[in-house]
């Protein structure tokens, strides 16, 4: 259970963060439940019997839920088949599961800096993690086996969880590799740990292993090996260190979406990507104005690359991105700073009609763009701070003004 306390100002924010439990199991992956699956066509796809899927989850039944996610056995292996990866010498070996969760966080700040209370009652560690990577926006790699803590605390930074929750779980330790946490048993995550290569799977559910290849590659994971697996092309098999494989796993679980993708007459899917390289505007900041934009696109990182992105998502949010990109390019400005991009919502016109509208009369400087689709709800604008605090005022203007 999760309590977040503050002070004197509040506000409450939504965030998506990402979370890397490795345990370490027989699993081929993980899969989640879609509307309309049966175990039966399940087991089909990855090669394996229904009783294997159940028996790795504990099903006493053939039913299932969408939007549940199942441990998939590796096929031809039995439920207690252990394939213990290199470097990492336990009986439990598994594959990297990952866990997303959206949550509400309530914060509080007070004039010097920003706390939150945590409040946890025998809760799973994962969970935990979970929590704080969705709070601190951080890249967590958990290695090991669940285990549940209390934990009760009050504190101003990130790195002083992680050093209570290592006092209090049974021993446990973290190590940093850049902008991934790793945490796992103490005799496991030591500093050469960081330069040890291990063996992962990811399994996808609508992206096939030899298009995660290629994108590893194109977004620069270095690996030591990546190939598909011979009894699956649904499954990824990949070598590499602990922070790479966290960067694998990043790129598949925001990819293998099933709105990513389109699907034509005949039934065969695409994905909806494109690629994107910077001059007049930072990656991570391109990342973080489209979030606030609310555009539904996932946005990949190239590690330690400012100047380049991935970004996946339904076929209309593609499009607005890359029109807002070619916006940004192709204007003069060199500092980003400058550059700003603002959403406008009419409440009492349709977007087109304002939309078109504001081009007849725009004297803001700021570039408008009408989000794609058939129904366009929103109208972006592209500028400097004062061009685009213009620009919204004549879309407010024009909102009322019929």
């Amino acid at each position: 259970m999760e309590h977040i306390r503050k002070g004197l100002q509040r506000y409450v924010a939504v965030v998506t963060l990402l979370i890397f439990c490795l345990t370490i199991s027989v699993s081929g992956g993980e899969y989640i439940i879609q509307k309309g699956d049966t175990l039966g066509a399940i087991a089909k796809k990855y090669g394996i019997s229904v009783e294997d899927i159940k028996k790795a989850n504990g099903l006493s039944s053939d039913r299932i839920t969408a939007g549940k996610t199942l441990i998939i056995p590796e096929a031809g292996a039995s439920s207690n088949t252990q394939e213990v990866s290199p470097n990492i010498s336990n009986n439990n070996a598994s594959v990297p599961v990952m866990a997303t969760a959206n949550m509400s966080i309530e914060k509080n700040t007070d004039e010097t800096h920003e706390t939150v209370t945590l409040e946890f009652r025998n809760t799973d560690i994962r969970d935990i993690l979970n929590v704080l990577a969705k709070f601190a926006k951080k890249r967590i790699l958990y290695i090991g086996e669940p285990q549940k803590i209390d934990l009760t605390a009050s504190v101003v930074s990130f790195v002083k969880v992680l050093n209570l929750i290592k006092e209090q779980s049974n021993n446990l330790n973290y190590l940093v590799d850049d902008d991934v946490y790793i945490i796992g048993p103490a005799d496991k995550v030591q500093n050469t740990f960081l330069f040890e290569v291990i063996s992962s799977k990811i399994a996808l559910n609508n992206l096939s292993a030899k298009e995660l290849i290629d994108i590893t590659d194109s977004i620069g994971i270095d690996t030591q090996s990546v190939k598909v697996s011979d009894k699956n092309p649904n499954i990824m098999l990949i070598e590499a260190t602990p922070k790479n494989i966290a960067y694998a796993m990043i790129a598949a679980r925001l990819i293998d979406k099933k709105e990513n993708f389109t699907t034509d007459e005949t039934g065969k899917q695409t994905l909806n990507k494109t690629e994107f390289t910077f001059k007049n505007i930072d990656a991570m900041d391109f990342e973080t104005a489209l979030e606030k934009l609310e555009i539904k696109a996932s946005v990949i990182l190239r590690p330690n690359d400012k100047s380049y992105a991935m970004v996946v998502g339904d076929k209309y949010a593609v499009s607005d991105v890359q029109n807002i990109y070619n916006i940004i390019e192709k204007r003069e400005e060199t500092d980003t700073a400058k550059i700003e991009i603002s959403k406008f919502t009419p409440s009492n016109n349709k977007a087109k009609d304002i939309f078109e509208r504001f081009n007849a009369q725009n004297t803001s400087g700021a570039q408008a763009i009408l989000q794609s689709g058939d129904e366009p709800k929103d109208i972006y604008l592209i500028g400097t701070e004062l061009e685009c605090s213009k620009g919204l005022n004549i879309l407010k203007g024009l909102d009322i003004n019929n």
